[in-house]
């Protein structure tokens, strides 16, 4: 059985696909191998057309949202065990009786131990956004940066030491909650921000959804092959920018409130996740 989840750009893996090796690894061992007449589809925003056409498909915990969709005849010979949130069973035409939430919820299991607070707040950009600048914007302010291009360890470690999450990086902000660490969601015009997976994962926990804003990120970086007015315009701008990043940010961590869901909510869909889990490990069997 083949495992499809998004495995990175040009090399580069981010932390909430890499997600789906660390959790189905613990989690269903031994089931996956390089035969790809069985597919099955875990973490991520993955539902769509691009989904390999195999003999059989499974979908557990899977969100819709980039691309088409395949025709319905395709969809109704998937075996879908559950998905991430109210809006994908609402596109596929399916009942919401199978809807679970992110899989990414598991981690509460994987990492359940207490862990001393080391920060007030930690920020993860999303992955596309990662860079230098960051690292000067959360210095200056005293914030934990978290990597979102580290390994799922260090990512774990980064939001377990912190008392509150604020994320960019929507994989950040589902295991901060999974981990019981408020998170406060922003976004900015850079990367794949795309409210309706963040809304979708939202709806399987109750959540009411809210973002705020952030400017696109220029990172510092070596300009020795510009020109000497770019150099000047360049390190300016980056100047200028980072500047207003790091006020922005600050006042989002002063002024938002965290958002955390209710633990019956939580409670039971990391149930649903879970007993979808086993029965198919009980078929597998």
């Amino acid at each position: 059985m083949q495992l499809y989840y998004y495995a990175g750009f040009e090399g580069v893996s981010n932390f909430g696909d890499e997600l789906n090796l660390f959790i189905w690894n613990n989690y269903l061992s031994g089931i996956f191998d390089d035969i790809d007449d069985e597919v099955f589809v875990g973490i991520g925003t993955l539902i769509n057309k691009r989904i390999p056409k195999a003999k059989r498909v499974i979908i557990m915990g899977s969100g819709v949202g980039y691309g088409e969709l395949p025709s319905p005849e395709i969809i109704s010979g998937w075996e879908i065990y559950c998905l991430r949130g109210k809006l994908s069973a609402k596109k596929l035409g399916v009942s919401e009786s199978l809807v679970a939430t992110d899989p990414a919820i598991l981690m509460h299991k994987l990492f359940s131990r207490a862990v001393q607070k080391k920060y007030k707040f930690a920020y993860m950009p999303h992955w596309m956004n990662m860079g230098k600048g960051w690292e000067v914007v959360c210095e200056n302010l005293g914030f934990r940066l978290i990597d979102p291009l580290g390994s799922v360890e260090d990512v774990v470690k980064g939001i377990q030491e912190s008392e509150i999450v604020i994320a960019e990086a929507m994989h950040g902000a589902i295991v901060a909650d999974a981990l019981r660490v408020p998170w406060i969601a922003v976004h900015s015009n850079f990367g794949d921000y795309f409210p309706f997976k963040w809304e979708d994962w939202c709806s399987s926990l109750d959540i009411e959804y809210t973002s705020t804003g952030l400017a696109r990120v220029w990172h510092p970086e070596d300009i020795s092959t510009l020109s000497i007015l770019k150099k000047i315009v360049k390190k300016s701008f980056s100047s200028i920018n980072l500047s207003l990043l790091e006020s922005r940010l600050k006042k989002i961590a002063i002024n938002n409130e965290p958002t955390l869901s209710v633990d019956d909510k939580f409670k039971t869909a990391l149930e649903k996740i879970e007993y979808a889990v086993n029965r198919f490990k009980q078929n597998e069997i």
